[in-house]
């Protein structure tokens, strides 16, 4: 029987010690080349762009979800679907979203987030659960996006939330706020 290959796991805990400035500055300096992701429609700021409203064949969206995995595996780690979910929907989305908000603000249950003083954004815990829920029309187009799907292979475990920051001018203020 053959042996396993040494595969190098990945962290997810690191220390003050584990990490080096500099290592990060190299990190973020990485320039993305265009020739490892043919199947992208730009490279903007070292972000991959999709437009995800071109038809590809099945041999195409595999390419596509294999440049997916790379991105985020050993790649920028950041990509951009243009075109991936159509507008109306996004749009019964966002209206459903605040609705959500208005109504967990009236049942007093405003949450915010935690990473600005409280009442400084609004967040929807367990966003695509809620909007399931409240408004399964707009739930099923959006999730079935044939993009989003691209992505699912790959993230399939990430949890999603909807956060809304206010245009006020203010910046956005991260780690815990605490009072």
């Amino acid at each position: 029987m053959a042996s396993a290959p040494d595969l190098q796991r990945h962290r997810a805990f690191f220390t003050v010690d584990d990490v080096d400035v500099d290592d990060l500055r190299a990190l973020v300096d990485t320039v993305t080349p265009a020739e490892r992701y043919p199947n992208a429609e730009a490279i903007d700021r070292e972000v991959v762009v999709y437009d995800m409203a071109s038809e590809r064949s099945p041999e195409q969206r595999r390419a596509v979800i294999e440049e997916l995995s790379d991105v985020f595996g050993a790649g920028p780690g950041v990509v951009v679907m243009r075109n991936a979910v159509a507008p109306d929907v996004i749009a019964r989305a966002t209206a459903a979203f605040e609705s959500l908000i208005a109504q967990e603000k009236a049942d007093g249950l405003a949450r915010g987030d935690h990473f600005a003083t409280p009442g400084a954004n609004d967040r929807v815990w367990n966003a695509m659960e809620k909007l399931a829920v409240t408004d399964p029309e707009t739930f099923a187009p959006s999730r079935s996006a044939r993009a989003l799907a691209s992505a699912r292979v790959i993230c399939s475990s990430v949890p999603v939330k909807t956060t809304v920051l206010p245009a006020t001018g203010l910046p956005s203020v991260s780690g815990r706020a605490t009072s």
